[in-house]
């Protein structure tokens, strides 16, 4: 009979396809200056067909740990096994804490962290997840939508919250502004035939109108390409955002949350009620999602 483990349990034995519950971190083999937490339902150790990998990306905070735990219900409910990395600041610059955000810092590739982070977790599961979906909160959304500009093939849907920066799939500008040279930075071109079968929730709060925390540090490598051609705010950007994927006929509702600012908490319901249709709905995008306002 499988029991879920206990907190003492969790913090030191390493997760299996015979595993149950939450490993708070555990160090990429690949890489390890990098971490990430993961919840495997009760579910998944009965029999893991039909489980959905949730990739959730932690804002400047870094709270992977709460990020998880945030989920845990929600996988146990609807057969999602939860991946939160943890992106420390200063990894390949000493200064630099955002380059998660953008996918390089420096010379280095946060896709191939992402990447190798679910191979490793699908290697220890013994199971290929057909379908993945993504979740991030802040700088979390800005790193969850470009990945999902990047590496679309098996994402199915992204629920992505009150970004301060947005990439616009097929611009033809460069990385991070557009997408011109995805394949000389990433190794692989945009697909829009891919992208366009992602479902897009896009959240932010109706007082998220900060103007100036939004903006990357003063001669960051990121600083190049900063305009107002998204927008002033998160507000603007995410309407933005919104707007070109609609213009692409990829699957998107925007909704802005009534009196909440730069907060997940007062917004983290609408989340739970995506994912949650997300897991008991077919994989084809809806219309009145393409069309959603």
């Amino acid at each position: 009979m499988t029991r879920a483990a206990s907190d003492d349990d969790r913090n030191d034995k390493p997760y299996t396809s015979r595993f149950a519950g939450t490993v708070p971190f555990r160090a990429l083999k690949q890489d390890t200056r990098f971490s990430c937490c993961i919840h495997v339902p009760k579910s998944f150790v009965s029999g893991p067909t039909g489980h959905t990998l949730l990739l959730a990306l932690h804002g400047s905070d870094r709270n992977a740990l709460e990020l998880c735990r945030m989920f845990q219900d929600l996988s146990e409910t609807h057969r999602y096994v939860v991946l939160c990395p943890l992106f420390p600041g200063g990894v390949d610059e000493p200064e630099n804490m955002d380059g998660y955000k953008f996918l390089f810092e420096g010379d280095l590739n946060y896709v191939n962290v992402i990447d190798a982070m679910i191979g490793e977790v699908e290697a220890r599961l013994k199971f290929v997840f057909e379908h993945i979906c993504l979740f991030g909160i802040s700088g979390g959304a800005q790193c969850a939508h470009r990945y999902a500009i990047v590496r679309p093939r098996r994402i199915v849907a992204a629920s992505i919250a009150a970004p301060g920066t947005i990439s616009i799939p097929g611009l033809r500008a460069s990385w991070w502004r557009g997408t011109h040279d995805l394949r000389e930075r990433f190794g692989n071109a945009f697909s829009l035939e891919q992208f366009a079968r992602i479902r897009f929730q896009l959240l932010v709060g109706a007082a998220d109108t900060d103007e100036t925390e939004i903006l990357p540090a003063r001669n960051s490598a990121y600083q190049r390409g900063v305009t107002d051609y998204a927008g002033r705010n998160r507000i603007e950007r995410l309407q933005t955002l919104h707007r070109e994927l609609k213009a692409l006929n990829v699957s998107s509702k925007i909704e802005l949350v009534p009196d909440v600012a730069h907060q997940l908490e007062p917004m983290f319901g609408h989340v739970l009620s995506f994912f949650k249709e997300i897991s008991l709905s077919e994989t084809a995008p809806n219309p009145e999602w393409v069309f959603g306002i």
